[in-house]
């Protein structure tokens, strides 16, 4: 035998060992995934402006305070967070002011029901000599919202200070600021 022998009988041997053919087996078809609009592409648009429900209550003549938004959180919990840096606003017993915080900032759409926020350096000045900071809480701040906001859509929202149950008097002649907002659809 030559060559040429020693070869066929060698394929032919490992014809014979794998088996010949395989039988291919393929998984089935799969549905095709569903048109979900990209929420990065058409984002929902945030206005949120800032007041009291009234001008400072007596004896405050203005009260300032550095607000930092943090996030809004959906209901299953993922925190979105804001483009925002942070703002010292004052609030005076002759007026009402308003401020814009957020103006038509992307946010993708969804429903929101909290929004966390972070309040430092607040002080109050009660005449031209008699002021200072205030006892404030430290922690970031949770505050209950109702927000849905859809693809494309543009949302304004009004957050308010209610200042009879955010200024608290101490016996000892000492305030305390505990921030009380409510959330309203502008």
């Amino acid at each position: 035998m030559g060559r040429c022998g020693h070869l066929i009988v060698l394929l032919s041997m490992l014809l014979a060992g794998c088996g010949g053919s395989r039988e291919l087996i393929m998984a089935p078809p799969r549905p095709a995934a569903l048109a979900l609009p990209d929420t990065t592409v058409f984002p929902a648009r945030l206005t949120l402006t800032l007041s009291a429900n009234t001008p400072l209550p007596l004896p405050f003549q203005t009260l300032t305070v550095t607000i930092h938004l943090i996030a809004l959180q959906r209901a299953d919990g993922y925190r979105q967070p804001l483009v925002f840096a942070r703002r010292t606003v004052t609030f005076t017993r002759t007026a009402a002011q308003q401020w814009t915080l957020l103006e038509a900032a992307p946010i993708p759409p969804g429903r929101y029901d909290t929004l966390w926020v972070h309040l430092s350096e607040v002080a109050v000045r009660f005449g031209p000599n008699a002021g200072g900071s205030l006892t404030a809480p430290t922690d970031t701040l949770a505050f209950p919202v109702t927000l849905e906001l859809r693809p494309a859509l543009s949302y304004a929202y009004h957050l308010r200070f209610d200042w009879q149950h955010s200024l608290q008097a101490k016996p000892e002649c000492r305030w305390r600021f505990t921030p009380r907002l409510s959330l309203e659809m502008h």
